[in-house]
């Protein structure tokens, strides 16, 4: 049971199940290996199908309750695929014809890693002789999109276009720039451009979540707004009570989310700031108990509850940028450049702007047309 009060959010998980897999033998794993699988129209209509009977069931049970539906695919369900390299060297006969489908060309054939990963001068590519390299790599952002918004849009017809529909995606400033290319993030226009997608959402910052640091926001959160879209700020890190459970406290630190706080006054300084620093660019965010019992404590719920009642105010007012300040990314130029190379991601500028006290803009260069 539910409150009268209680709205609902549905994660679709579209990943194939195992038994799919099974049935299927061209089909590999999703979570691992997402873009081998994304040229199967018989994948694509069996999720689909799943999707729109999972909200027709939860509309039954919970009429009038479920307000939005978010897209899960691929690895940790934010729409990229592990193994890269693993997909180059072994290619599948899906991924192959997805790719001739796309060269527009039966005899096409993906490039090798050496190939895939060269650049002629230093780390800057040439478009003529990297041009296998570019087209590869621009396929595999092409077909991950295209994926998106065909879900997007099936859900959006299927609830008559009243449902929120949203998914975790531009972590364009939280990726090392070749990283953005390899994981497929370097179509964010076409997300923000969709009219079936209206909401992304991101972890807080990896780099930034000790205290004496300023925090971040992974994605171009004022491109975001500018084109009508909401973001929802992902608030993972852990609490001062991990440390009263020895697994959770284990698991969180292997996975690089321990940030040592030693009091409710350091969780309670955390939180602030996570919540304040998205309320400034007029977004939400959302608390994740990833391992359970982060928050199991009456002093912390009172002070997310008081954060609440401030975001209800601040939610509104009206929203403009007074910023003279912007770092601007442009992903047309990530093609351009070695994979496989490490070029810092525009993160790492994030903590120095936050303490110059100026207010700064988050922006992509494809906004000059917005």
């Amino acid at each position: 049971n539910i409150s009268d009060d209680t709205f609902i959010s549905v994660n679709v998980h579209l990943d194939p199940p195992q038994w799919f897999i099974e049935q299927y033998p061209d089909h590999v794993d999703h979570w691992e290996q997402m873009i081998q699988n994304l040229g199967s129209e018989k994948w694509k209509a069996a999720a689909a199908k799943y999707m729109c009977a999972l909200i027709d069931k939860l509309d039954e049970w919970y009429p009038e309750r479920v307000y939005a539906i978010f897209l899960m695919c691929g690895g940790t369900t934010e729409w990229y695929s592990y193994h890269i390299d693993k997909i180059i060297d072994s290619p599948t006969e899906l991924q192959k014809k997805a790719y001739r489908d796309f060269c527009g060309d039966e005899s096409a054939e993906i490039p090798l890693r050496s190939v895939l990963h060269s650049a002629s001068d230093g780390v800057i590519r040439s478009r003529k002789e990297q041009s296998e390299a570019i087209k590869y790599w621009r396929f595999t952002n092409e077909i991950v999109m295209d994926t998106v918004l065909y879900f997007a849009r099936i859900a959006k017809e299927h609830t008559n276009g009243n449902r929120v529909v949203g998914l975790f995606s531009g972590h364009i400033y939280g990726q090392n720039l070749d990283f953005a290319v390899q994981t497929s993030y370097n179509r964010l226009d076409r997300l923000l451009n969709c009219p079936d997608i209206d909401m992304l959402f991101c972890p807080a910052s990896y780099l930034f979540r000790k205290l004496e640091s300023t925090s971040a926001i992974r994605v171009p959160i004022d491109s975001i707004r500018c084109h009508g879209k909401l973001f929802s700020h992902e608030i993972d890190s852990s609490t001062h009570l991990l440390k009263k459970s020895t697994d959770a406290g284990a698991i969180s630190h292997a996975v690089g989310r321990d940030e040592a706080f030693s009091c409710s006054y350091d969780s309670i300084t955390y939180i602030r700031r996570e919540v304040g620093m998205v309320l400034a660019k007029g977004q939400g965010y959302w608390w994740f108990d990833m391992f359970s019992g982060y928050y199991d404590d009456p002093e912390l719920m009172r002070e997310i509850t008081r954060l609440r009642e401030i975001q209800e105010k601040v939610c509104e007012q009206t929203f403009e940028s007074v910023s003279e300040v912007v770092e601007m990314l442009d992903i047309e130029s990530n093609y351009y450049l070695k994979t496989n190379t490490y070029y810092p991601m525009a993160e790492h500028q994030s903590e120095a702007l936050n303490r110059t006290g100026a207010p700064w803009d988050m922006c992509m260069t494809f906004d000059f047309d917005c």
